[in-house]
């Protein structure tokens, strides 16, 4: 009894339509990593983007510290200034109250010097400047350090009307001098060695207008 396998001529028409599946799943997987390497390198771009951007943001902000401790410096360099600028401005408020009290010594000199009585004679003119204390909280710098001028008259008088005489004439010199008054008064004896008599010694200060 003779028997004809057709199970064979089945399974070779059915060999290709195995294949198939095999193609298409390798073809899916090279799109798969075409796809994935694609993306992978634009992740790569992007950071590569981003590690550059970080890069300048960082040379930015080393930049900005450094001007932040530039400015610093000028600005304290400012403040100094601004210092040394009050300091300065302060002197010249002081030194322009002092040449507005100045006066022409000489004048001030042949005024005290030509109202000397007979009997009368000098012996020394001094000047002093002390500091006025500000009259209350708030006054004007230059006004409370503005200097008072004092002049200081020493002398000598054979008797003491002749002193009240020249004390007199002083305070004729109201364009110039104001509060004339004694300062001392004191009685010398007479030297028999020099053959100075006896006399008085006075000391007459008054101000300056």
């Amino acid at each position: 009894m003779q028997r004809i396998n057709l199970s064979t001529r089945k399974k070779t028409a059915a060999a290709p339509a195995a294949k198939m599946p095999s193609r298409l799943l390798g073809g899916l997987a090279v799109l798969l990593l075409l796809v994935l390497g694609g993306h992978y390198l634009l992740l790569r771009h992007d950071y590569h983007q981003r590690l550059a951007r970080l890069r300048q943001l960082e040379a930015r902000y080393m930049d900005l510290q450094e001007q932040s401790r530039n400015y610093q410096i000028m600005i304290s360099r400012i403040r100094g200034l601004e210092k040394q600028y009050a300091a300065t401005e302060k002197q010249l408020r002081v030194a322009e109250s002092i040449k507005a009290r100045r006066r022409d010594w000489y004048s001030i000199v042949a005024a005290i010097s030509r109202q000397v009585p007979e009997r009368v004679w000098l012996t020394e003119i001094s000047s002093s400047s002390p500091h006025v204390p500000a009259a209350a909280a708030g006054a004007d710098e230059s006004t409370a350090m503005a200097p008072k001028t004092v002049v200081t008259i020493t002398g000598r008088a054979l008797d003491s009307p002749a002193i009240v005489r020249y004390l007199k004439n002083l305070q004729h010199e109201t364009d110039i001098l104001a509060a004339v008054d004694f300062s001392e008064v004191t009685r010398v004896k007479a030297d028999d060695n020099t053959g100075i008599p006896a006399h008085f010694s006075f000391v007459v200060s008054c101000q300056l207008k």
